[in-house]
């Protein structure tokens, strides 16, 4: 890098001079069409003025502020996507650039245009050449901001965590040159930043590190990643006994904040939504007919329908066949009919498209939405949802060396990334996994599996496939299933060869009911998936009735079919399961 070197002695000289001549012509200064507008180095780097014209203000600029205007006019140009301009006037700086903290405000506003270009290496190697210990507060709030977005920028680039890892250490220098309620959304924005790595990369950071500050960020942002909320609540309690004096303390009572540049995450304001009642309108979105129907579509209207029966609610129910229909052409009726509340969808592709329909009408969905809906409540029936609260119980029951079989179905990672995320926010190691093709090849493929090592084992796999990996492990190692593990509690066989093993459920179906017994009645060939869709439907319709309850106040919760249900963060309806070991007797009213 060149830099053209002027000396102080001619600049000094110069503005003798100046002064000389201005002393002898008295209308020197009245002859000015325009007052000189003077620019601190602070102002520099400074949030820009959208209405503030920084072409002419450079114009207007002192002799002393010659440089400052220069860099806010290159910022001007950078942020209105005039590179080449941008670039022109970083030109004009290395011209006037004298001391070696205007070499490094030039290498700043070059990484600024590599940022803007999309050329976030050389981005991140210039900043590396910046002295960082000679950058004035407002310049150095500036530096570690962009290097952070530079970084954060890579990362989604190469997927190199290396770039996360540069990110969430800006923010922590970032952090001692702001003041108030920015420490507040600085802290928060080096959470989201570690959030973004996974689980086993985390626990890592947070085992091998002998910094207590960075040890602390670390084990917080695992913390954080829980998707439980009861259990984050304890641990987050733990953890501010271990770091007192930690600066996230502050924000310990407050979800993470996001990257600006990602959909917005927020948690539902403690407002009060207005509930569903009598005379209002419902309309339910489930596939009536194609593929799903049988499985999806029928068991959710069924539920919907039993819900609002037992209610004896008077209400509209307007069912929409999202097989046949758009969710734009279904919106498009639900805003001129005067609908209040969706239920539904329960597919996740209808979920998104619903998102993406711009709804503002309050739904309860039976997926999770991959953008967040402020409107949207939904419950998560995936593996994922199941296996982290398998991880909180295994936990909980005082185990912390969990050995994870799962078969290698596609909703295997799933369960992996759900189980290992929760638990090692727990502070634990990740769990040892061990995975299997089919149930012929169970033996051979888990013949290597460290048995021994573990303390406990959670079990994701049919029935018949539990069945052969259970007969393998130590006689006395507590065994967890998943739902997929169980049949139920009339195919005897299986429930004998899985005895003394826990498995978590949702309530009403490891328990007798005339419910229960009405639903397998009009869906006689349901599996465990079939039911759980018409209880999550089922309490969809409670939930919409006692909505303002549940979101005005953590503390309330409704007794469902599914389990004690919360409205968590992002609106995610969480749900307690219910944990019974087989060959107990469960067998009541629920």
């Amino acid at each position: 890098m060149r830099f053209v070197v002027k000396s102080y002695s001619k600049k000094f000289k110069l503005s003798i001079v100046a002064l000389a001549m201005c002393a002898s012509l008295s209308g020197c200064v009245s002859n000015l069409t325009e007052p000189e507008v003077s620019i601190s180095t602070a102002k520099a780097f400074s949030q820009l003025n959208p209405n503030e014209n920084y072409v002419d203000l450079a114009s207007r600029a002192d002799e002393q502020s010659q440089f400052a205007a220069l860099i806010l006019k290159t910022r001007y140009y950078a942020v209105n996507n005039d590179l080449t301009a941008a670039r022109q006037t970083i030109d004009e700086l290395l011209t006037k650039a004298i001391t070696p903290l205007q070499q490094d405000q030039i290498m700043i506003m070059q990484s600024l245009v590599y940022s803007l270009s999309g050329q976030y290496t050389k981005g991140l190697d210039t900043m590396d050449k910046v002295n960082t210990l000679s950058l004035p507060k407002q310049v150095a709030v500036y530096y570690y901001q962009l290097f952070s977005n530079l970084a954060i920028s890579q990362y989604k680039q190469s997927k190199d965590n290396s770039y996360l890892i540069k990110g969430f250490n800006a923010q922590k220098d970032l952090y001692n040159f702001v003041d108030g309620t920015q420490k507040n959304s600085v802290l928060k924005k080096a959470v989201s930043i570690l959030n973004m790595l996974d689980a086993q990369t985390l626990t890592e950071l947070a085992t091998t590190s002998d910094d207590m500050l960075e040890k602390g960020y670390y084990e917080y942002a695992l913390i954080n990643s829980s998707r439980t909320t009861n259990l984050k609540q304890q641990l987050f309690a733990s953890w501010a006994t271990t770091y007192a004096n930690h600066p996230l303390t502050a924000i310990n009572s407050a979800p993470a904040a996001t990257d600006s540049k990602e959909p917005v995450q927020m948690t539902q304001s403690a407002s009060a939504v207005a509930p569903l009642a009598d005379g209002k309108r419902v309309a339910v979105l489930v596939p009536l007919t194609g593929r799903f129907a049988k499985n999806v579509g029928e068991p959710a209207k069924l539920g919907v329908i039993a819900a609002l029966q037992d209610r004896e609610a008077k209400v509209y129910v307007d069912l929409y066949d999202t097989n046949i229909m758009s969710m734009q052409e279904i919106m498009a009726k639900l805003k001129t009919n005067g609908t209040s509340y969706i239920i539904g969808p329960v597919l996740k592709p209808e979920v998104e498209a619903l998102v993406a329909a711009s709804n503002s009408i309050t739904t309860i969905a039976m997926n999770e939405p991959g953008t967040y809906n402020a409107n949207m409540y939904y419950f998560d029936l995936g593996p994922d949802y199941e296996a982290t609260n398998a991880a909180a119980k295994i936990f909980s029951d005082g185990y912390k060396k969990p050995l994870l079989i799962t078969n290698n179905s596609s909703r295997a990672e799933r369960v992996i990334e759900g189980f290992n995320r929760t638990f090692a926010s727990t502070g634990n190691s990740l769990a040892n996994t061990c995975r299997f093709n089919n149930q012929e090849s169970a033996k051979a493929d888990l013949g290597t599996c460290a048995y021994n090592q573990a303390d406990s084992v959670y079990i994701n796999a049919s029935s018949r496939e539990a069945n052969v990996i259970k007969a393998m492990l130590p006689s006395k190692m507590p065994v967890y299933l998943s739902s997929e593990s169980y049949d139920g509690l009339n195919n005897t066989g299986l429930e004998i060869a899985l005895n003394g093993a826990t498995i978590g459920q949702m309530p009403w179906l490891i328990t007798d009911s005339q419910l229960k017994a009405s639903a397998t009645k009009n869906m006689p060939k349901a599996d465990t998936l079939t039911l759980q869709i018409f209880a999550a439907a089922y309490d969809a319709i409670n939930v919409a009735f006692n909505l303002d309850k549940l979101t005005s106040s953590k503390e309330d919760l409704l007794h469902g079919l599914t389990g004690d249900i919360i409205v968590g963060d992002k609106n995610l309806l969480e749900r307690s399961l219910m944990w019974y070991k087989i060959g107990s007797d469960v067998k009541g009213r629920f």
